[in-house]
């Protein structure tokens, strides 16, 4: 009798101290294989969201990039879940100001489109932008441009670029012939690549939005797009004004100032 009990004692120690020490053998190495995901992380900073690969190299210090790595999402979910809901894809889109692709990823991979224009003047993110079209084939959809977008073909200079926020970078036009040609970038308007086709633009420029508008008159009036325009109080009313000459109603305002205009 004693001997049973002894046994049975026996055999539940035993148990309880196989399991304790198999939950402790997993805790230390989920521990290990965290570090190593955030070693590798950190040397090839690419995380996937909803399928679609992103390199985020600034993920710890930059506005947009750490949002999107924090919250394994892409960034302004809101307004591009909006765009899927009510006008379900955009076959050829321009998007102006394109900081790293976030959002030319989502057109990609959720709204279905066949060419995405993309402008992008600052070589950092231009750069950042490329290496997300590669990680994810789209050479044959998405083509990269190097200039700014204005109301008429000229040289501008880049100002308020920040690595802790680097969709803030905005355009100043210049008006006289530049010393030197460091920080100068082209800038050309949108009706000068004469497109013919395009059923979405995004504008988001910081503060060059109505340059952009009246460079663009001739193939807004031709193509009828949708526009989606970052758009603050300080100037909201001349970009309404803009908007209703050419025909256009405001549709919504989302996150306080991603804009959407339609044909009216």
């Amino acid at each position: 009798m004693i001997r049973k009990f002894l046994k049975k004692v026996f055999n539940k120690l035993t148990v309880k101290n196989y399991r304790d020490q198999l939950l402790y053998e997993q805790k230390v190495t989920r521990t290990v294989i965290h570090h190593l995901y955030e070693q590798l992380f950190l040397e090839n900073p690419v995380l996937v969201v909803r399928q679609v690969k992103m390199f985020l190299p600034l993920f710890y210090v930059d506005h947009i990039q750490k949002i999107i790595f924090q919250s394994r999402e892409f960034y302004e979910i809101k307004t591009l879940a909006f765009l899927q809901l009510h006008f379900k894809q955009f076959h050829h889109v321009v998007d102006i100001g394109s900081n790293i692709g976030n959002h030319m990823l989502y057109y990609c991979s959720h709204l279905s489109a066949k060419t995405v224009i993309c402008f992008e003047p600052n070589t950092f993110n231009r750069n950042t932008l490329t290496k997300n079209v590669s990680l994810n084939y789209l050479e044959k959809i998405v083509t990269v441009y190097p200039f700014a977008v204005g109301a008429e073909n000229g040289k501008g200079v880049q100002s308020e670029f920040s690595l802790g926020n680097t969709g803030m970078n905005r355009v100043d036009k210049l008006n006289t012939e530049p010393i030197g040609t460091s920080d100068i970038i082209e800038i050309r308007s949108l009706d000068s690549f004469n497109l013919q086709q395009i059923d979405f633009i995004k504008i988001d420029v910081e503060g060059f939005e109505a340059d952009v508008l009246q460079g663009a008159s001739a193939t807004i009036l031709r193509c009828k797009p949708v526009l989606m325009i970052e758009v603050f109080e300080n100037s909201r009313q001349q970009i309404d004004s803009l908007m209703t000459g050419y025909g256009y109603k405001k549709l919504i305002t989302l996150e306080d100032y991603n804009s959407i205009y339609v044909s009216a």
